[in-house]
């Protein structure tokens, strides 16, 4: 009976052990990354992270993330220096991604793009092209009927789309399931254990060349801490009501639309390109292209996005 108790009085020591760690290892980190990049805009009484980069240059390229990513500056950081050599390149961190503060505020689909719209008339832009990754693809589709006289055009980098949660049906629930997962091991202190079993592995899978050694820190950091995040949870919860809001949406007529599709996405989704092809159907200055690998292009085919979107933006002919 009593090694019974003794075995339960002991998990909860190292349960109880895990959470108090984990708990001051965040408020560690807070201080260690306080200004690590970027520059912060208040936006709804809290600070929202953007990175300019090519400052000079005439035309504007805005990058959204896709669901979740740890740090969107640093996941887009080798695209964003490429492309800002021809272009202005803001990458923004919405709430809860990022060094962005969280938010209590309800993530619907309204309530972001107003969010992510505030900052980037802040930073004093109001002509741009949106180039997203996965939900932000969605998001920007609302974004470009809500302000089409600013939009210029959309690059999408396997982007999410209208009705594709009634072919991949089990996806929306899977995520929302995997995130509280995620937030669960991460309040119980064990996605910190984990990190620190596998020094560096956190963030491996963003790390480029053109990352500095203070970056991969950040990033590892960020891919724990953010991992808890419950504004990303509240966006989860919305997928649903997010996807029922633009439903029945196309780009605009007369925007340019250039679109990135995952090979492998292509292949295993019978109607991925069929839903891509509907939401540009009343644009003809719009092209669609297929990109060997998975649903990250933009960390295995940089050249080839960066390349066919100079391309695109020059001629709105292009094939």
């Amino acid at each position: 009976m009593f090694k019974h108790i003794s075995l339960k009085v002991t998990i909860l020591i190292l349960i109880l052990s895990l959470i108090i760690v984990n708990i001051i290892c965040y408020h560690v980190d807070l201080k260690k990354l306080d200004n690590a990049y970027g520059q912060k805009i208040e936006v709804d009484g809290h600070q929202m992270v953007a990175e300019v980069l090519g400052k000079d240059n005439p035309e504007t390229i805005v990058i959204l993330p896709g669901f979740g990513s740890p740090s969107p500056i640093l996941e887009f950081k080798p695209l964003a220096a490429k492309l800002s050599s021809r272009y202005k390149v803001i990458t923004v961190e919405p709430f809860g991604y990022g060094l962005s503060d969280g938010t209590d505020r309800e993530r619907t689909v309204e309530n972001i793009v107003d969010e992510l719209h505030t900052c980037i008339n802040k930073l004093g832009v109001t002509d741009y092209y949106l180039m997203a990754h996965s939900i932000g693809g969605a998001y920007s589709l609302y974004w470009a009927n809500t302000y089409p006289d600013e939009v210029q055009g959309f690059i999408g980098i396997d982007p999410s789309v209208p009705k594709q949660d009634e072919v991949i049906k089990s996806a929306n629930i899977m995520q929302t399931l995997m995130v509280n997962v995620s937030k669960n091991l991460y309040n119980l202190g064990i996605t910190r254990l984990m990190a620190m079993l596998r020094p560096g592995s956190a963030g491996a899978d963003y790390v480029n060349e053109i990352h500095t050694a203070s970056d991969i820190e950040a990033l590892n950091m960020l891919c724990v801490d953010n991992s808890g995040s419950s504004t990303i949870s509240n966006e989860a919860k919305n997928f649903n009501k997010n996807f029922d809001t633009i439903r029945y949406m196309t780009f605009p007529e007369d925007m340019k639309v250039l679109m990135f599709l995952s090979s492998d996405n292509c292949q295993q989704v019978s109607m991925w390109l069929t839903l891509h092809k509907d939401v540009v159907r009343n644009t003809p200055d719009s092209t669609i292209k297929q990109l060997q690998g998975g649903h990250y292009l933009h960390l295995v085919q940089l050249d080839s996005i960066y390349n066919t979107t100079c391309s695109f933006l020059k001629s709105p002919s292009y094939n």
